[in-house]
């Protein structure tokens, strides 16, 4: 099973590769861990994370404030049964939780220089029959 979970990882990651190129996105990197860095971030069970992980990290002009932005993008694969309103809240908020440890993360610190900042985040998710959503979440 795991086996097939990478497979299906590194399609995601390979679509997502593909929709930025033609968007001129600078992939900055992938597969990266961050320490996690606030107290409020807590595990299913209550304890305090220690990291958050990012599949793809890229960079991008914002057209408007003429300024370049990260975008941080989680790749998942789930079976449509398991995809409802509170599994939707947890992911978001887990892809919240990220963008704020991301914004002044050590590991990140090379790729950030000329970022302004991380307020942007997308869950692109496949089903096995090959269908695709993308989520996308603004943090304001």
């Amino acid at each position: 099973m795991g086996e097939q979970a990478k497979k299906i990882g590194d399609k995601l990651e390979g679509f997502g590769e593909k929709i930025y190129e033609r968007f001129n996105w600078e992939e900055l990197t992938r597969d990266q861990e961050i320490k996690c860095t606030k107290s409020s971030h807590r595990t299913e069970k209550g304890n305090p994370k220690k990291t958050h992980g990012i599949d793809l990290y890229h960079k991008c002009l914002d057209p408007y404030k003429n300024q370049y932005i990260s975008i941080i993008t989680e790749c998942k694969n789930y079976k449509w049964e398991a995809i409802n309103q509170k599994s939707i809240q947890t992911w978001f908020e887990q892809l919240e939780w990220t963008m704020e440890c991301a914004q002044n993360a050590e590991e990140l610190l090379e790729y950030n220089k000329n970022v302004m900042y991380i307020k942007t985040g997308y869950y692109l998710f496949m089903r096995m029959m090959g269908t695709m959503m993308i989520l996308r979440l603004e943090n304001t």
